[in-house]
């Protein structure tokens, strides 16, 4: 469920056939070839985490990439202007949260 966005059929094309920042745009109405809806995403991720509640665990240390990353930020800060290109973590960064 932590698993990256799908790209579907926009996998291995530029990034000019897509608008970025409309791509990682939690309210958009555009749908990029078969690529993953970004709500549907989130929710996949949002149920992860909340069974991660569920859980006796003291620490989990989890490892993804940026959209996982910008789906926990939606999570954990909200979804506010739903703009998320510039949300997620950058390369080797660390965040830390507390459920």
């Amino acid at each position: 469920r932590i698993k990256e966005r799908s790209c579907g059929s926009l996998s291995e094309q530029p990034l000019e056939v897509t608008n970025r920042e409309e791509y990682w745009n939690y309210y958009t109405t555009i749908q990029y070839g078969t690529s993953e809806n970004i709500q549907e995403f989130f929710k996949r991720v949002y149920n992860f985490l909340d069974e991660l509640k569920t859980k006796d665990y003291k620490n989990v240390l989890i490892v993804a990439h940026s959209g996982v990353s910008k789906a926990f930020n939606g999570y954990f800060d909200g979804i506010q202007d739903g703009k998320f290109l510039n949300r997620g973590l950058k390369n080797c960064e660390i965040k830390e949260y507390e459920l």
